[in-house]
């Protein structure tokens, strides 16, 4: 029989890869002005106009707490995770002030800032850092630092 401590390791791992898993499909959109808005429309309305491209999003909205002057992020989830996938690799020809990131769980946000300066510096040495499931690799090699 399992320890009990054993266990709950075990399911909180699982959990966070379910949310993980769950994520896959979704981007965050920042810098986005806020009006009264339907994010959905919204969204598929920029990505049309910048991009020349129709995303089938399932669902949009804004997250956070409101802040004089400064918009919240958009939270986007897409039917398919191809078309999330050219969004992100398309993001540089988004208006530039509208900026595309993953969402990502709070853990793996905490552990990919802590990873940001070995990433730049491989980015700078021109190999392709990738920051997945809360683990880095380097031109497709888990980095072990």
């Amino acid at each position: 029989m399992k320890r009990p401590l054993t266990d709950s390791k075990n399911n909180l791992k699982r959990i966070k890869n379910v949310e993980r898993y769950s994520r896959d499909f979704n981007l965050r959109f920042l810098n986005i002005p806020e009006e009264d808005e339907n994010c959905v429309t919204k969204l598929q309305s920029l990505l049309y106009n910048t991009l020349g491209y129709e995303a089938n999003i399932e669902n949009a909205h804004r997250t956070g707490r409101k802040q004089l002057g400064k918009p919240r992020h958009i939270v986007a989830k897409f039917l398919y995770r191809p078309e999330r996938r050219k969004i992100l690799s398309n993001r540089r020809n988004l208006s530039e002030n509208v900026w595309v990131v993953e969402d990502l769980i709070n853990e793996d946000l905490e552990v990919k800032k802590l990873y940001q300066d070995i990433m730049k510096k491989a980015f700078q040495e021109g190999k392709k850092p990738r920051f997945y499931h809360g683990k880095l690799y380097i031109d497709g090699v888990p980095y072990r630092g």
